[in-house]
């Protein structure tokens, strides 16, 4: 698993390649919570943010220690603009209408999916497990000028308040527990004309999963994207749950 830039991404501009992004650069701090900061910028249609992601963050990385000790601190791999990510922006830019009302990210990381939805118009509610990826998501919020309601904690413990028209998933989707969070959440949380978005490019959706959500009542659509992960295509696969019946809830 790599962990390195997506510099091969023509959607994420590298600051020694861009001298409007290196002035930009000079205004932003330099670290945050411990980490040296490396800020890039992310475009796509008329959307264009600027956000902060760990800089040498393929250092932080221990795999011999990982392979060796169970108990070896987890990397922060919340801090990889994950190509799910990437893909799940790109394609709510590309489809504006299922921007409306209150939108939540599940598992936010850098932030990216739920920045894009506030400069969309969408009042945005994001959480993740890490309590530094929450601060990068605020810390990347206020840089541009965004306002995101975010907070730590687990997709599996998640207590819904409200109902959100839209909820959003990136990569994270990596072991049937937090499978099963996602459909709950969506149970409990979705409007009734609302729809989960979900995007994953490193695994395959359990399709006992899949035919676990169509046997509680939600219709479920995928669509292959594709990104670009290190100057090679990604295939990132996007999934849509959406209820049968609005009118049930």
């Amino acid at each position: 698993m790599t962990l390195a830039p997506a510099a091969g991404d023509p959607r994420v501009v590298d600051k020694e390649q861009d001298p409007a992004a290196l002035r930009t650069e000079t205004e932003a701090p330099a670290a945050w919570g411990g980490y040296a900061l490396r800020w890039d910028r992310w475009q796509y249609g008329a959307v264009a943010l600027e956000f902060a992601t760990v800089a040498n963050l393929a250092s932080l990385v221990d795999t011999e220690a990982l392979l060796r000790d169970a108990h070896v601190p987890e990397p922060p791999y919340w801090a990889h603009l994950w190509p799910g990510s990437r893909a799940l922006a790109r394609y709510v830019v590309e489809h504006p209408e299922v921007v409306s009302g209150r939108c939540l990210e599940v598992g936010c990381g850098l932030g990216l999916v739920a920045l894009v939805l506030a400069r969309m118009g969408g009042e945005v509610f994001a959480f993740d497990r890490d309590r530094d990826a929450v601060g990068f998501c605020q810390l990347n919020a206020r840089r541009n000028g965004l306002h995101i309601h975010a907070w730590q904690g687990d997709a599996r413990q998640f207590v819904v308040r409200g109902r959100f028209p839209l909820i959003c998933a990136a990569d994270v989707t990596y072991d049937a527990s937090l499978q099963q969070a996602l459909l709950e959440l969506a149970e409990r949380g979705l409007a009734g004309d609302g729809r989960v978005l979900c995007a994953e490019s490193v695994r395959v959706f359990d399709r006992a999963w899949l035919e676990e959500a169509r046997g509680r009542g939600f219709s479920v659509r995928e669509e292959e994207l594709e990104e670009v992960e290190c100057g090679r295509p990604v295939q990132v696969r996007l999934l849509e749950l959406r209820r049968v019946r609005s009118d049930t809830v």
